[in-house]
């Protein structure tokens, strides 16, 4: 008779469970997940959903049951790349990657830089559509942190992940490698430990997040003609620290890096012409890297230029644009070999 409550109790329950699965949730309560980034095997610490063609989110894997690799391969096959999770557990699931798959360090740091990268990609750029600073300050802390943990491990150099470092045009690539060759930078210069490097990470993430207030800017507030990248260009680092000030979850150090990125040590930089030990060291970090990563980026009909070739470049600003003392530590940096 035991045996028989049990098995109706053990129907029961599946029962329920099929039931929940097929339930819809607010579609507009999700944010996307990569699909390639997702550890087969794993338990995952979230609900994770999928649409439906009409647009409904539909329970594919309740929290703590782990996914298959049969089931991944079942969603990339069918041409789903992204599956879903409740915004408020997104950065619960990134704190459970970051510590389950960035720092395992059983693989190569340019494999852990390829996966967290890949996992941050799409929660990034659904917070700048937003435009949402509430959204964007957590998962640059959160993307920060894992870059840190990459870089921080013994033995790290440039020429690890260099070659997993994308030199497309798009504004998360370009964030990722300002932020990535920051901490490679920092890590050289012997900057503290975990938290500080993970703060001057996230004031790389953000360096730039100025310009997306500028370029929605209504259009009778931008200049006209020809000078509005160039006006653009120019108001976007204080645009930037007037978003991000009053934070207090977003270090001063870090706002450092946003509002005087663009200083010189000359003084002819903006937006307020500081020069030499005027502007915060994580800045001049950010001046440089800035400026590498600019060279490195796509260039359209043009061939990419070699590292030796932008540093050249850079080395003849030194002085002039950038810190010499910091020049030559990132000179370091990129051309030490193991």
């Amino acid at each position: 008779m035991v045996n028989g409550r049990a098995g109706k109790f053990t129907k029961l329950r599946k029962l329920l469970q099929m039931t929940v699965s097929c339930q819809p949730t607010d579609t507009r309560s999700l944010v996307p997940v990569a699909v390639r980034t997702l550890p087969a095997g794993e338990h995952l610490p979230v609900d994770v959903y999928r649409r439906t063609e009409e647009g409904q989110a539909i329970l594919l894997l309740a929290k703590d049951r782990p996914l298959r690799s049969k089931d991944i391969d079942q969603l990339l096959m069918r041409g789903v790349d992204a599956v879903y999770v409740a915004a408020d557990e997104a950065g619960r699931l990134r704190e459970w990657f970051i510590e389950k798959i960035v720092r395992d360090e059983s693989r190569v740091p340019a494999a852990r830089f390829a996966l967290l990268r890949d996992a941050m990609k799409r929660p990034f750029h659904e917070a700048f559509r937003h435009n949402s600073v509430d959204r964007i300050v957590p998962v640059c802390h959160d993307f920060g942190t894992g870059l840190t943990d990459i870089v921080r491990g013994s033995g790290v150099r440039f020429t690890d992940l260099s070659s997993a470092m994308a030199n497309d045009a798009s504004c998360f690539t370009h964030a990722t490698n300002v932020a990535t060759c920051s901490l490679l930078l920092a890590t050289e210069m012997g900057t503290g430990g975990r938290r500080e490097l993970a703060a001057i990470a996230q004031g790389a993430l953000l360096h730039d997040f100025g310009k997306r207030l500028v370029q929605n800017k209504p259009p009778q507030e931008r200049s006209p003609g020809g000078r509005a990248n160039r006006d653009a260009i120019r108001e976007h680092p204080t645009r930037g620290f007037q978003a991000l000030c009053r934070r207090a979850d977003f270090p001063w150090d870090a706002l450092m890096m946003v509002y005087q990125h663009h200083e010189r040590h000359d003084g002819n930089g903006y937006p307020v012409g500081l020069a030499g030990r005027e502007i915060h060291p994580w800045a001049r970090m950010c001046a440089i890297v800035n400026g590498f990563d600019g060279f490195r980026r796509h260039r359209s009909n043009q061939a990419p230029l070699d590292e030796n070739t932008i540093l050249a470049q850079l080395d003849c600003e030194t002085g002039k644009r950038f810190d010499e003392e910091l020049m030559q530590c990132w000179k370091s940096v990129v051309t030490r070999k193991r």
